[in-house]
């Protein structure tokens, strides 16, 4: 049986609040995207807002997202509203009480011919506090659903079942922020809203108002990453559990498992801000060395082969090889193009570990399996020897033909799996296979890293 996303959670959410707060030198967006490639989730805050829609009431009575959706027709018959009298003047109509001393002086003095009338009326005013904020976390939902979660929602993803079922939560929302009479009258800006506002809404008597802003609130803090490993738990359930992207789930856990490691291995590491574009999870440095951890990536090296240099290399074109080279070159002549590689390989995880100069000391390739199945399992350790077997700098391989899974002057594999009780690997200070649990064997792999 398959180790349970929530036992994988619980190992890992304090360690995702700590990583998330290091900010510029964190980025997880490499693992969101695989969570689905179609909800294009670029950056941690469009997780972290797809969360906070699909969040429900919890057993302290913290009120969530579906269920503040689903009581708001009832909730919007009647808002809150403040009264002011204002006396007007009318011509041809009457509103409001008339004021017949005023109105009468007015007539006399008024040579129109239309009969003008001085009224007193009750102005309605809509845009206090507690309307304000009512307003702004129904566009914030609104919004979330219609962009962020549009193509999901098309795809009638099994996962959004709240938003999609019967009463159809997704419709509701675009109703009401579009057609309600209220909701149109709330007008004033809803950028100016200040914590004492929330603070004030949050004692309201209604509880419209206070649950409205108890969610403006818990949303504000969810994209200043305030929030602590029990809402880190929430997070991962509700965007990897629900979805069903366990296997994903693994691959971030091994990743935080990793970095956590050489936290607790030394006080010496000091984390770096990422660059734009590097396509890095993090970098850090210990002792003036430089590491860089990648998730489906090739990183620095180049894991493919191309045909030309190979087939050169081919004493005997009658062979599976030959034959292989033979079948690529005629996909290439029917497709009338150039470049299709014999193979191609971009393994789960890479850490580097480099000189400041930036010369490369070692580097572990990790492959991810998320199963208990030796024949799949096995599968992950072919390809993880193909990518320590094939990986290169520049024009070279990494490792000599001689040497390779017998001495290492720079790669290390690792294959990270679930727990397989009949998967035993033979003893190799080269290639590693770690199963879920097992700490104290990537503690010593890592130990060659420092």
């Amino acid at each position: 049986m398959s180790t349970d996303g929530k036992i994988l959670i619980d190992d890992i959410a304090e360690d995702f609040v700590i990583f998330l707060k290091e900010g510029e030198k964190m980025d997880f967006s490499s693992i969101f995207q695989e969570m689905d490639p179609s909800l294009k989730i670029i950056n941690i805050e469009k997780l972290l807002r797809i969360h906070f829609v699909l969040t429900e009431t919890d057993q302290e009575g913290n009120v969530g997202v579906i269920q503040f959706v689903q009581n708001l027709p009832d909730r919007l018959r009647r808002v809150k509203t403040t009264v002011k009298p204002k006396t007007e003047k009318y011509e041809g109509e009457v509103r409001g009480r008339i004021k017949w001393n005023e109105t009468i002086n007015l007539q006399n003095n008024c040579n129109s011919g239309i009969p003008s009338f001085i009224c007193d009326r009750i102005e309605r005013n809509y845009n206090i506090t507690e309307n304000i904020i009512l307003k702004k976390v129904i566009s914030i939902i609104y919004e979330i659903i219609e962009y962020d979660l549009k193509d999901a929602i098309e795809g009638q993803y099994s996962w959004l079942h709240e938003w999609i079922k019967e009463d159809k939560l997704k419709d509701v929302v675009s109703s009401l922020f579009f057609k309600n009479i209220y909701l149109k009258r709330i007008t004033k800006d809803q950028d100016v809203i200040t914590e004492q506002m929330i603070t004030r809404a949050m004692k309201s008597r209604i509880p419209l108002y206070r649950d409205a802003a108890f969610l403006l609130l818990r949303y504000r803090k969810l994209l200043n990453f305030e929030f602590d490993s029990t809402e880190a738990k929430k997070i991962l359930a509700s965007t990897f559990i629900k979805p069903n992207k366990v296997e994903t789930l693994f691959e971030l856990y091994w990743i935080i498992k990793l970095i956590r490691h050489f936290k607790e291995l030394t006080k010496d590491i000091t984390f770096i801000p990422l660059e734009k574009g590097e396509n890095c999870v993090a970098h850090w440095t210990i002792n003036g060395r430089d590491y860089r951890i990648f998730h489906n990536s090739t990183a620095n090296l180049i894991l493919r082969e191309g045909i030309y240099e190979n087939a050169k290399a081919l004493t005997n074109k009658n062979s599976f090889f030959g034959r292989r080279i033979r079948s690529i070159e005629a996909l290439q002549e029917l497709l009338e193009t150039t470049g299709l590689d014999l193979w191609r390989g971009r393994p789960d995880i890479i850490l580097e570990m480099r000189n400041r100069d930036q010369s490369l000391i070692k580097v572990l390739i990790g492959e991810v399996k998320y199963t208990n199945n030796r024949t799949y399992a096995t599968i992950g350790l072919q390809e993880l020897l193909e990518y320590m077997a094939l990986s290169k700098q520049g024009d070279g391989y990494l490792e000599p033909f001689t040497e390779l899974f017998q001495r290492h002057q720079f790669v290390i594999g690792c294959l990270f799996t679930d727990i397989i009780p009949d998967f035993t690997v033979k003893g190799n200070k080269i290639v590693k296979a770690i199963q879920f649990g097992e700490d104290q064997k990537l503690k010593m792999v890592l130990d060659e890293l420092l």
